[in-house]
């Protein structure tokens, strides 16, 4: 494979150099790393990707002894959040409801992330800057200054993010080690802005500190003015199920005034409504459970105001909201980059349809974005049997 080939994107990176920062920075990414083999005719086994540069990406994320396909297998089950900030995927939920925009602030990319807050072509009803990967007083409370610049409505500490190159260095949830740092750097934040702050977080680091009880207190004497909470531990990632029962319990005590905003294995409007059901919370906060599915915000809009619940989308609206993100992808990454990047929300947008699976493996394998438009189309002009 030419490994040593330019990108060709006006970087100057080779595809060795691009596919190895991507992996670096998101698990997803490890995809890239095989389809850019698959592209000049090799397939990478596990040992071929751990001789790639630098060696700690590769063995951080390909255990001893483990295949390709059990490794591609494992980055479904243990993927991290990156969509929930994945713009293109926010504009596709926005259609149907989603009314928060998100951006992650990253004090390495300052004045890309103030444009985009300033940017003012999407309606949302309110925006909130999401300050993550950061783990000082003194850098959280910098970023939060520059986010305050751009006017959102209040500022979020990520707390809760359980990602490797994240928790790693002691920020999101590895700070969930370390509950006085925590509650001391959320303090000096509140402190640092006019605007209100608040707080995502985990019920704790691993299953012998489940602590958020005690640390949602904490917090709201900081000064925070709301809290979501995931219902898992660090060390749990995205197996087994989120533990709301310790959610409510931060909602029920006496002692908490503030909103609290629930979070964890939230897939469909009747599990949001049974969640609220459950315990009075103040909102529901849905992450994974809108991949290839942006109809899940209309669906709990109709439901908690009493209204008849939108018909469930065919394969004709699937395709039209896939081929929205699609070129939204391409516009914001590049066509190369942008269809990469789409093949894992193929199979998720399209879930639970039949005499389709021609249609997808040519969408999987294509390097023609027009030739993945031409399908998407073509199954908007048809209806498939479910």
């Amino acid at each position: 494979a030419d490994w040593e080939g330019s990108v060709g994107d006006g970087s100057g990176q080779t595809f060795a150099q691009y596919a190895v920062s991507e992996a670096r920075e998101y698990l997803e990414s490890i995809l890239t790393v095989r389809a850019f083999a698959r592209e000049n005719g090799v397939e990478l086994d596990a040992e071929e990707l751990k001789s790639l540069e630098p060696e700690e990406m590769a063995k951080a994320f390909i255990a001893e002894g483990e295949t390709v396909e059990d490794f591609y297998k494992r980055l479904e089950d243990e993927a991290h959040m990156s969509f929930d900030t994945y713009r293109a995927m926010r504009e596709a939920s926005l259609l149907y409801g989603k009314t928060v925009g998100l951006r992650d602030f990253d004090l390495t990319e300052v004045e890309r992330s103030k444009d985009y807050l300033l940017e003012g072509h999407v309606d949302y009803e309110f925006r909130t800057t999401v300050v993550r990967g950061l783990h000082t007083a003194e850098s959280l409370c910098a970023a939060a200054r520059l986010a305050e610049e751009c006017q959102p409505d209040f500022i979020d500490i990520n707390w809760g993010c359980p990602a490797k190159k994240i928790a790693g260095k002691n920020a999101g949830s590895g700070m969930l080690q370390y509950p006085d740092q925590l509650v001391e750097i959320t303090r000096q934040v509140v402190r640092s802005v006019s605007l209100p702050v608040t707080v995502k977080t985990r019920i704790g680091y691993n299953d012998a500190s489940r602590i958020i009880v005690e640390l949602a207190k904490r917090l709201q004497e900081a000064g925070i003015r709301a809290i979501a909470i995931h219902g898992r531990t660090k060390t749990q990632m995205y197996k087994g199920e989120a533990d709301w029962s310790l959610i409510n319990a931060v909602k029920n005590d006496p002692e908490i005034e503030i909103p609290v905003i629930g979070n964890g294995d939230i897939t469909s409007a009747e599990t949001a409504m049974q969640r609220l059901a459950d315990c009075p919370l103040d909102g529901i906060m849905i992450g994974r459970g809108a991949i290839g599915n942006p109809w899940i915000f209309a669906r709990c809009r109709a439901m908690l105001e009493g209204k008849p619940l939108p018909p469930k989308p065919d394969l004709a609206e699937r395709a039209r909201i896939c081929e929205a993100h699609l070129r939204s992808a391409a516009a914001l990454k590049g066509e190369r980059t942008g269809m990469l990047e789409m093949r894992k929300h193929y199979k998720p947008y399209f879930k639970g349809l039949l005499n389709i699976k021609e249609q997808k493996i040519k969408m999987l394998t294509s390097d023609d974005i027009q030739e993945v438009l031409d399908i998407l189309q073509e199954m908007q002009q048809t209806s498939p049997e479910k």
